[in-house]
């Protein structure tokens, strides 16, 4: 919990490190629904795989506060 946000998903050791089966149920569902968009990008022989919030997603959902301080938030904007 390095911003102090809360955990909703498990973790556990898996073969490249931390792995959430969760998770990845999450995102597939997330997929199907249009909520999320799924991008692959070649890096040589990987592939590398980039999730988006999709444009209705964007323009229908907004995220409570509650789940993320203002001071969070602008951790995370200079993040990414």
């Amino acid at each position: 919990m390095e911003l102090g946000l809360p955990e909703f998903f498990k973790f556990d050791k898996y073969h490249y490190g931390p792995y959430s089966w969760d998770l990845t149920e999450t995102i597939e569902d997330l997929i199907a629904t249009g909520y999320i968009k799924e991008e692959k990008e070649h890096c040589g022989d990987f592939v590398t795989y980039v999730y988006k919030l999709s444009d209705f997603a964007q323009s229908e959902i907004k995220l409570p506060s509650e789940y993320i301080p203002g001071d969070k938030i602008e951790t995370l904007k200079k993040t990414f």
